[in-house]
């Protein structure tokens, strides 16, 4: 958060030529506890100001072409793009930034769902838990693919993904190794990452994983253990927080980047503290690991309507509520930033490939193939669904090409678009609250 300080624009630029306000400019007077802030979701600035600066700034902003206007103040905005020259298109630059992502070389994204089995009975899961895997033919097919795609990309990135991936380690550690020697022959980057459970995240199976380059581990903790234990059980329903917390704990110990994934829900969202507290009891704090909070979604899956947020704005109320406790316990306030494209998968260059070796949009999205291939890893047959997937653009949506909050969303989920669901990240909808846990509670005038 930047503060608003005159010392800082003595050399700034000024234009002559006639100006406007960003589009993606937000202005929000001073609280009770707290200064006015400006965000600009183009550029990620955030900017705090004293009660006079936010009056010369709401008059320059009316009236951007009168010179008469505060030049320090003038300048300042020009130069962190608030004010921007008239004949320029914001949007226009948007889209030129995200087709750009879209077909970035940078790396090529697989991920492996390895397996339908899974020895939890999660209440909300959207998977049918067959007993499923991919075969030798299926995976021979998908190496096919990588060997084909690969030499136009920088890096490979892998992520094994299930039902419970652990429980086909075998296929793990031996796609691995045919994978980065692949990519050590190509002379490629090669980055390894798993979701598990954590059931079987026990010493010998993080050995492996080590041995195969595996870098990341995700896990989920759904609360405090009395509420965990009533959303992520094994099959006879026995509660997991425990055999998770120890797989959590081994993981940092072992330093594979730790991530751990908190599915908010009215059901667990009093008990968020609970379970930090249980974690720095065991020495797991912002040192060690990585918190990410999402959403829990009803994709089919099951359980009662009120383990899920009525609607989004409901959602974000709450996201911000936990966030003031992850941040008390000393994890980082998430920062306001622009992004290039709302969703990895929604690019050609990630894939997703199913049981039976077919390609699949996303981790959620199993429901359907979008492309079958054939034996040497050729595509021989898209779908529509891969056709809308690749070609939607944000700015087909009126209501997003109009959204000041499109650059920290850039049209939201394609799955749920698709799906007739509410598409749009929460980020807009609570943004001032967002922007608030990141700066201190008050501000000086001078």
């Amino acid at each position: 958060m930047r503060r608003f300080e005159a010392e800082d624009l003595q050399n700034m630029h000024h234009s002559g030529m006639p100006l406007k306000v960003s589009n993606y400019f937000l202005l929000y007077p001073k609280t009770h506890d707290g200064p006015a802030i400006g965000v600009n979701t183009k550029t990620g600035g955030a900017y705090a100001f004293n009660e006079e600066t936010f009056e010369n700034l709401n008059r320059l902003i009316s009236r951007p072409n009168d010179s008469e206007n505060d030049p320090i103040l003038r300048s300042f905005l020009l130069d962190h793009q608030i004010l921007i020259e008239e004949d320029h298109s914001e949007l226009m630059a948007l889209q030129t930034k995200y087709r750009s992502a879209r077909v970035s070389s940078e790396e090529l994204y697989i991920t492996y769902s390895l397996t339908g089995a899974c020895n939890f009975r999660c209440t909300y899961c959207y998977q049918d838990h067959k007993n499923v895997s991919l075969s030798t033919e299926a995976i021979e097919k998908t190496i096919g693919y990588i060997c084909n795609e690969l030499p136009k990309y920088r890096k490979l990135k892998v992520h094994w993904f299930g039902g419970e991936p652990m429980l086909r380690m075998k296929w793990i550690e031996e796609t691995s190794r045919r994978l980065f020697s692949i990519t050590d022959k190509m002379e490629k980057e090669y980055f390894s990452g798993i979701t598990t459970n954590g059931s079987l995240f026990n010493l010998q199976n993080a050995k492996i994983l080590k041995d195969v380059r595996v870098k990341q581990v995700q896990f989920t903790l759904d609360g405090g253990e009395i509420e965990h234990n009533k959303l992520r059980v094994l099959k006879d329903g026995t509660g997991t927080f425990s055999a998770i917390m120890d797989a959590i704990q081994l993981s940092a110990e072992m330093e594979f980047h730790t991530f751990v994934r908190i599915n908010l829900s009215p059901h667990n969202i009093n008990s968020i503290e609970s379970m930090l507290k249980q974690l720095e009891s065991r020495g797991l704090g912002p040192k060690k690991i990585k918190l990410y909070i999402n959403e829990m979604k009803d994709h089919g899956g099951g359980g009662s309507p009120s383990m899920y947020w009525k609607d989004l704005q409901t959602y974000g109320n709450a996201l911000i509520e936990a966030l003031k406790i992850v941040k008390k316990y000393g994890y980082p306030a998430p920062r306001i930033a622009p992004i290039d494209i709302n969703c990895a998968f929604d690019k050609p260059s990630s894939v997703l490939f199913g049981e039976n070796g077919d390609i699949y949009h996303c981790t959620t999205g199993t429901d359907k193939a979008m492309a079958t291939i054939d034996d040497d890893g050729k595509i021989i047959s898209r779908s529509k669904y891969m056709d809308f997937i690749h070609r939607r653009e944000p700015w087909d949506d009126p209501t997003c090409r109009e959204c000041k909050y499109l650059p920290i969303c850039m049209g939201g989920c394609a799955y749920l678009d698709e799906a007739g669901k509410v598409k749009c990240n929460p980020d807009g909808l609570v943004l001032e609250k967002l922007v608030r846990l990141s700066i201190n509670p008050t501000v000086s005038n001078s």
